[in-house]
Order: C-alpha cells, then structure tokens, then sequence
C-alpha cells in the first residue's frame, strides 16, 4: 500500500476519491504528514470544491453508491485536520446532499415509489445515511438533520434490509442480485453495520452474518480454483480469481462482524489460504482494510468444518459438495423467480464441478440472452416465452419449492418443483402445469442422474393465444406444450456409437459421459454455441462462454413428459493454466483419460422390473444404489414393491423419492434371486422405517 501512496503523491488519480480514503488511512497508520496533505488535497477536490454543492455528483445515484462512502469516510478520518470554516462548509454540503436522498425515499410517504427490489441501492442509501447522519450528528449546525438522517436509515435496516431481505428472499445468507452485485451490495450493508455496532450499539442479527459466510465458503470450488455465480455477472468468465470479484472486499468486513461467532475462525482460515493462492487484491487500492487493524484473530485449532449442504431458501440455492478436499464435486442447485433486480430464468438449473474444475455449468453473462433459460442447465416448455424459460413475462405465479433435500456419505438427492415459476399470473395468466419437477441424484463422486417429469394441462392456453399467435390457437382449444431438458457443456458433445443416445465431451481440463436413458428414442439436437449467439452483445453472452449444449425432448409432444439423464465425469486437479486464464492448457492432462461411465440399470413398469408406475427406478452397479425417482411428486404414497434386479446385481442402498411424508412404516424386505419384494406389514418382529418430513424412505438391505 505505501509503494502506491508514495508513487502518486502530487498526483491527481482518475479514482481521486478512493486515494483521498487511502491517503487519510495511510496517514493514521503512519503519521506521515505528505499522506495528510495529499489526503485533504484529493478529498476536498473531489467532493467539497464545488462553491455550491461541493460534489456535483451527489444527485446521481450509480456515483453516491460507490462514491458515497468514501465522501464520509474520508472525512470523517480527517475532520480534525480542517479548519472550522472548512467543516462548515463540508457538512452544508453533505446537509444538501442528505436532504436531497431524503427526500428521493419518501420516508414521510411510507417510502412509497422506493425500488425495493433494487438492492443495491436500498442498501447504498440506508448505509450512506447511515454515515452521513452520524458526521452531521455531530455538526453545530446540522444535528436534527443527522438525526432525521438515522432515523429514516434505521428504518430502512429495520423494514427492508432485515425484516425483507435478510429474514425472506435473502435468508440463508445469498444475496439474489446476481454474482455481479451481490457482494458489492452487501458491503453496503456490513460497512454501516460496522459503524452501528462500533458508536451506536446497534447489532444486526448474528445468525445472518454467518449464513452469509456459510454461503461465501460454499461458493467456492474445491482447491479454490474459482467461485460459483449466478445471476447477472459483468465480463464473465468459468473461472474467477479473486482479482476480478468483490470478494476479498466482502471478507474484510465480514471477518470483524463474525467477531462473536465460532465460525469467525473458519472463515479466516479460508481467507488465508485464499489470498495465498491467488494474492492480495491490487488492481487499485482498497482501503477497507481499516477494519483488520483492529481485528483480534481466534486462537489457534479453532477451525471447524460447516455442514456440506448449504440452503439458501430466499434464493432457493443449495450449495452441496462431497467434501472439503480438493478433490471433491460440487454441485449448485437453484430453484427461483424473478424478485429483485439482476436475477435470472434460472428455475432449476444446476452447475456441477469436480476437483475444481466445471464439469458443467450455465452461461455466466449478464442480461438478455444470458438471462433466459437456453443459458442455463434447466427445463424449457411452451409458454409466454421466447424460449420457454421460467418466470414468463417476469410474471411467476408463486415461489417455487424443494420437496426433498438429503445428504449422506454415498449420495446427495434433491427435488425440486418449479410449476408455480412458469406458470403464470396476470390478465394473460395461465396456470398450464401441474408439476414441473427436477430430481437429482449425486452418487458418489462421479455420476449424476437427472430425472425431469413434467405434467401439463392441454386445455390451458391462454397465454399462447396472446403470445404464440403463430400457433393460431383459439379459446376452447387443446394444445400439448413441448417440454424440453437444455443441456450445456464445456466441450463439443460428439456421438458415441457404443452406447445409444451417448455423448463423449473432453476439454483440457475434464471428460464426461452424457447419456439420454430414456425416453428411448428421445429428439437430440446438438448447438454450437458460437454460431447459435454469434449475433449477441459481449455483455449478454462474453465469447467465452458460447459453448455446446443439447436440447432433448420426446419424440412428440406429451402431457406427461419424463426425460432421464446420466453426467458420469472426470476432472482435473485443478492446477491448469486454464483455470485462470480461460486459455488451452499446455501442461498434460491432469484427469485419467481412460475414465469410462459405470453399469447402470433401469426399473420400471413399462419394462416389468417394478410393479409400480408411481417411480421410475435407476441402478448403479459399482455403487451397489438403487434410486426410485417419482413420476408423480406432487401425490406421495406408500406401496408394496416388487423389484426385479439384473442377473448377477447387487444393491446395499435403496432411496425412495417421493413416499408419503413422516410416513412411519414397518417392511418386510425379502429376496429370492433377482426378485426384491418390500412388504409393509404390522409384524412387530419387521424392520421399522421412517419417510423424512420431505417423504425421502431410505432402506439399507
């Protein structure tokens, strides 16, 4: 810090206001007085020169956002040094400024025409008045007003930041703006909580701020090679070190707010070896450092390990991951809709990376065709769409909702209904399907299934007759909307003539196996991403982020349409030059080219393997697993089972998706060759078993 003091001392940098708070901090830390010149040169130049409102700035609201804090603090780290004719003069500036975004919130309207769901500025207004109203607390001449000043950023805490944000759409610790804003945003927020705690005694609630760290080590990929986004991110990349992102900003304040929490030296520990591997954040200075001079560490051997599944229900994101190894998969799962700024028509989509490097995962871009669901790894069906994306019309009828959530050393399983984000509310509203749901199951390291079934409802057109006139649909019509699984990958996906419906896709950096088990004749269209967004802005889809995917579909149209896939991978180390740079590795292959998918096996009705058509029943030999995914997960149930195994297959593990609820049930499992037969009976001598609150049975046999 102090070489780029020294270099731009006399000198008048394009970011003057960042340096004014950098030369003041310098100041305190070294009493060098060139530093303090420097500092009251640079501040009073940039925000207080103007005879009339000293910053002119001050009414635009991208510059009050950024700029605003340094405005504050700058002055108030240097307020001694300024005569009392020059802080009359700042603070009947900073008066002016105050009542002019006082007055842009209608707080004596009830804030009526306030943009709550743009959090960045909600969050930027509460804590610049928050440190506006402190300075002028303290001012002779302006001291009611810096009440009314804290009063009005209080409320906004209290009523949209805590009690809107925090405690419903954001709970569970991410923040919904988008991997561009979220952390930018959220500095807003931890900086005047700072200032609340430190001279006001007023403390945000603990056990969001370690949510939100939860969240932020989640985010990462195994070996910190990169940070899971989502939502609108500017110049996107696959891979983003902490140079480009708000991180290392973000954790600067996070670290002193979790002071109280056992989770404080966790964090930490990450955040040393984060700035180890990829170094200080140096593209321009960032004096939010102030808060570690203060900062008392946690004794040593205090790290402790936080669960492996992380849900963040406001944003419907669950972060999940085999482990803490750097060989370990993560896999990222999201199920929303459109409520703030910056989100996407991501409903459903899921990433999945392996020893830190993306085995699969959405486009990561900022708006537009970035935005919509053929950028994401989610399900598209006919709507008021272009596409057939989620959140139609940025008008979803309701919150979508997980059913089953579950984690143990072999397997992770979600389920996830989407029907209420693409249905749709309004004068043109049409509620057209009756479930829309994703299931996915982790088995071990290496394989993912996904089971997709969708149920429409052909007599419910409303919305195509208003939005699809090229279909020339009618009232009264029937129409069967085509369903279909969109696929990404980091690789062109080739044909593999061994297995039906099979892709190889490799990279420098990884090889997976893509397989369409069913349906059996599934409609596969293959798109090279470069030519399909050759038309497209940088800012909506970068160039490096048009790649392949899949669009996979029945054959025809139907009402009730299930696709099931396999993703079998292999990834590097994550050490490729690569993983920075975006760039073709030179090095060797970090993964085993060799990796080939495993035997699997599919039960189900239509092939007289299970008496049941209520699931649809997938194996894993070398994991000895059998999974039974709902075909209908909005009507759970119990039944008798009848199972019949291939010749020579063993299952250990066996999860049921989709039985009833906290159903407490007793079994009798027998087997006599391939044949598996679950009985429910009321033997007191029978195993006894029990449906989790979200209807997952797991039997070990």
């Amino acid at each position: 810090m102090q070489h780029w003091l020294d270099t731009y001392l006399g000198r008048t940098p394009y970011n003057s206001g960042e340096y004014a708070k950098a030369y003041a901090l310098g100041y305190h830390l070294t009493g060098n007085e060139a530093y303090l010149e420097q500092a009251k040169t640079l501040l009073w130049q940039r925000y207080y020169a103007d005879p009339e409102v000293g910053w002119a700035e001050y009414k635009n609201r991208n510059r009050f956002r950024t700029d605003g804090n340094r405005a504050a603090i700058g002055y108030a780290w240097l307020r001694f040094a300024f005569s009392n004719e020059e802080q009359a003069i700042a603070e009947a500036h900073i008066a002016t400024w105050v009542q002019h975004w006082l007055d842009y919130t209608h707080h004596n309207n009830d804030f009526v025409g306030l943009r709550i769901t743009d959090t960045d500025e909600i969050t930027s207004i509460a804590g610049n008045l928050t440190m506006f109203g402190y300075l002028l607390q303290q001012s002779p001449a302006h001291a009611e007003l810096g009440e009314l000043s804290l009063a009005v950023a209080d409320t906004m805490f209290d009523r949209f930041i805590v009690d809107y944000y925090m405690n419903d759409i954001m709970q569970g610790g991410a923040w919904a703006e988008g991997s561009a804003y979220s952390q930018g945003t959220q500095i807003h927020w931890m900086r005047a909580a700072l200032i609340n705690k430190d001279l006001r005694g007023k403390e945000l609630p603990l056990h969001y701020i370690e949510k939100t760290a939860e969240a932020l080590l989640h985010f990462n990929l195994a070996g910190f090679t990169g940070v899971y986004q989502y939502g609108s991110v500017e110049q996107g990349q696959d891979y983003q070190p902490v140079l480009r992102d708000k991180r290392y900003q973000f954790s600067m304040y996070l670290l002193e707010l979790l002071q109280e929490s056992p989770l404080q030296a966790t964090f930490q520990d990450w955040l040393e070896h984060l700035i180890e591997l990829q170094g200080h954040k140096i593209t321009s200075l960032y004096p939010g450092i102030e808060r570690t001079l203060f900062y008392q560490p946690p004794g040593s051997g205090a790290v402790q390990l936080i669960p492996s599944m992380h849900l963040s229900k406001g944003v419907g994101l669950i972060s999940a991951r085999t482990g803490w190894d750097s060989d370990a998969t993560n896999l990222f799962f999201i199920n929303r809709r459109h409520r703030v700024d910056h989100e996407h028509s991501d409903a459903l989509n899921f990433d999945l990376a392996h020893r830190g490097t993306w085995i699969t995962k959405q486009v990561t871009a900022y708006s537009a065709a970035g935005a919509i669901g053929n950028a994401h790894n989610t399900l598209l069906i006919e709507n008021a769409s272009p596409v057939g994306s989620s959140n139609p019309t940025m008008r979803a009828l309701a919150d979508p909702f997980y059913r089953s959530l579950h984690q143990d050393q072999k397997t992770i399983l979600i389920s996830a209904e989407a029907a209420c984000a693409y249905n749709m509310r309004g004068y043109f509203g049409t509620v057209y399907a009756k479930s829309v749901n994703r299931q996915l199951a982790l088995i071990g390291e290496q394989t993912l299934a996904i089971f997709d079934t969708v149920h429409t409802l052909p007599e419910q057109t409303r919305d195509l007759i208003r939005y699809k006139p090229e279909l020339g649909l009618q009232e009264g019509d029937e129409y069967i909307r085509q369903v279909t699984v969109n696929q990404l990958f980091q690789g062109q996906p080739l044909p593999e003539t061994s297995r039906l419906q099979s892709f190889r896709i490799q990279t420098n950096e990884m090889i997976g196996y893509y397989q369409v088990a069913w349906p059996e004749q599934a409609s596969i269209q293959v798109i090279d991403g470069e030519a399909y967004w050759a038309n497209e802005p940088q800012h909506s889809v970068p160039d490096n982020q048009r790649k392949w995917r899949l669009k996979i579909s029945p054959s025809q149209p139907q009402v009730h349409t299930e696709v099931l896939t396999f993703f079998e991978f292999e990834g590097g180390a994550g050490k490729a030059p690569s993983i920075y740079s975006n760039a073709a590795s030179t090095e060797q292959l970090l993964f085993d080219t060799a990796f080939q998918p495993q035997e699997k096996f599919l039960l189900t009705s239509e092939n007289g393997t299970l008496n049941s058509d209520h699931w649809f029943g997938a194996g894993f030999v070398n994991e000895g697993t059998l999974i039974l995914f709902s075909r209908h997960p909005d009507q759970p149930k119990e039944s008798f089972l009848q199972l019949s195994l291939p010749d020579g297959v063993s299952i250990e593990s066996l999860y049921i998706l989709g039985w009833q609820p906290e159903a407490m049930i007793q079994f009798d499992v027998t087997q006599q060759g391939r044949i598996i037969e679950i009985t429910p009976t009321n033997s007191p001598a029978s195993n006894t078993y029990q449906a989790t609150t979200d209807g997952l049975l797991r039997i070990e046999l």
